[in-house]
């Protein structure tokens, strides 16, 4: 039998010949070849790995075959036993990132990971149609949760994730005739931290979705966040409770990610922008993505119709203005219809 380390068999001497765990502070530049959140999912993911090998108490790891191996053996562990298939598709390339060299040493485990590829089938969100969306806001708002309602909104007109609308600050939202822009200016959010990178934005480009912003930031109590103690979690909820008041099932829930592509399928569907301005509302980097992700919204969209669960109960709901759910006299007639 070999001899193993302390703990595993990942010796802290094996990974140091390899290069793999050891990550040298002064390559600031390579380190940085991609973004902090990639960084980050990297050394998640070689977490993962790490643990496992851990586990499951693997030879030492002295050469780049018996690595190979070891990283094909995990890719099968996780397609045998359901683990989130981004684990397998990413490892190979977070630790290449740390460690170049290997880059051409994963014969085996690149292999695996294209038959991983052709078994693994992609769950799409479906996008929330804007009936649905706007039903929701209507019956959250009136059992009391008006900041919920006009979260979900707002992440629907601006394409928002879940984490965007929760971290999003005062500071960083920008409303007409702030001396920030000067005049004439469109209100317009900061998004700090995003999917694609820090310090992105959005025009706020409907009126009644800028008057529901105003609203919510008069309404926090926070000093900082504008819909205040809101979380990922409870926002969640909320989402999942307004579906389950107009009448769905819960096989029949939206995921809250849904709230982005129907909010890109809409305005594609309905060429409310261009496809240039959808993209940059969206934040999208790659224009081949955006245009398979707008492409896949609008068809599943058209497809899918409106809406699901209680149809009468979703139409009726999508007739209340939005004055008589908010309040107020700053809202028109049929103002839904400008999301």
């Amino acid at each position: 039998m070999h001899r193993r380390g302390t703990s595993s068999g990942v010796t802290p001497g094996s990974m140091w010949r390899l290069g793999i765990k050891h990550v040298d502070s002064r390559h600031i530049l390579g380190q940085n070849a991609v973004s902090s959140r990639v960084n980050a999912d990297y050394t998640r993911i070689r977490g993962y790995f790490w643990n496992w090998v851990l586990w499951k108490d693997l030879e030492p790891l002295v050469s780049y075959e018996i690595l190979d191996s070891s990283v094909e053996q995990y890719m099968e562990f996780i397609y045998a036993h359901g683990w989130p298939s981004y684990r397998a598709f990413k490892i190979v390339d977070a630790l290449v990132h740390q460690n170049p060299l290997l880059g051409s040493k994963f014969a085996r485990s690149r292999r695996a990971a294209r038959g991983l590829r052709s078994l693994h089938t992609t769950e799409h969100h479906t996008p929330v149609p804007l009936d649905v969306t706007w039903a929701i806001a209507v019956v959250l708002a009136r059992i009391g949760k008006t900041t919920e309602s006009i979260a979900i909104l707002l992440a629907f007109h601006c394409y928002l994730r879940i984490g965007e609308v929760t971290n999003l600050e005062k500071q960083n939202v920008v409303l007409q005739g702030d001396s920030r822009m000067g005049r004439g200016s469109r209100s317009s959010i900061t998004l700090s931290s995003t999917k694609t990178g820090p310090d992105q934005f959005v025009l706020v480009k409907n009126n009644m979705i800028e008057e529901l912003l105003k609203r919510a930031i008069e309404l926090s109590d926070d000093a900082v966040f504008v819909f205040g103690d809101m979380t990922v979690r409870s926002l969640r909820a909320a989402f999942k409770e307004g579906q389950r008041l107009i009448g769905l099932s819960s096989t029949e829930f939206y995921n809250f990610h849904g709230l982005r592509g129907g909010g890109c399928g809409n305005d594609v569907f309905r060429e409310i922008y261009t496809l240039p301005e959808v993209q940059l509302r969206g934040r999208w980097i790659s224009l081949k993505s955006f245009q398979i992700y707008s492409r896949r919204c609008r068809a599943m969209l058209a497809k899918d119709g409106l809406p699901r669960g209680d149809a009468a109960l979703v139409m009726l709901l999508t007739t209340f203005s939005p004055w008589l759910v908010f309040g107020g006299d700053v809202f028109e007639e049929g103002g839904r219809h400008e999301l």
